[in-house]
């Protein structure tokens, strides 16, 4: 099963059913109509309300609670309203610009991306946030240590994890 971590921020319950045109609302009026337009036109972007309303395949293949938004390895991006609903616009870019994003257009020129980012964490105390956040809901073993497979996502996530939350710093 692909497992989910729990992304849910303070403020993010909240009531789900018109989630979606908070999110669709959030996004439009932060990144711009034309950008949400772009979005409803590519059938591997979906918003929904809850983990109840992802398509079956999917749903019965996640793990965890508090669904935000996630890429799968087909490449079908999701944001889940009721768990994004603290960073809406942050969520959507955590997932679209760096998981899908990112990697798509960068190909073998991240891990170099990734390395400078991973350097910026002595210098940049918002870095070293993204990175407890990203150690905090990565996998671990029986004894609390991070797998092997979280290890090697682990720059990608704090970079996410980064973009997410600083998104609109006027600083980034």
């Amino acid at each position: 099963p692909f497992r989910v971590r729990d992304n849910r921020q303070e403020g993010s319950e909240g009531s789900a059913r018109n989630g979606v045109s908070k999110i669709r609302a959030a996004i439009s009026q932060a990144l711009g109509p034309k950008f949400l337009a772009r979005l409803d036109n590519q059938r591997w972007f979906q918003i929904v309300d809850s983990v109840a309303d992802l398509p079956p395949d999917v749903r019965k293949s996640i793990t965890g609670e508090g669904v935000a938004g996630f890429v799968l390895p087909d490449g079908r991006v999701f944001v889940v309203a009721e768990g994004a609903a603290g960073n809406p616009v942050g969520v959507t870019l955590h997932e679209l610009g760096v998981h899908y994003g990112m990697t798509g257009i960068l190909g073998e020129d991240f891990a170099p991306t990734l390395a400078k980012f991973k350097r910026l964490r002595a210098k940049d105390d918002r870095v070293g946030r993204a990175y407890e956040r990203a150690t905090e809901a990565a996998d671990k073993d029986k004894n609390g240590d991070l797998t092997e497979a979280a290890k090697a996502t682990l720059d990608e996530e704090a970079l996410a994890y980064f973009v997410e939350e600083n998104w609109d710093s006027p600083d980034t």
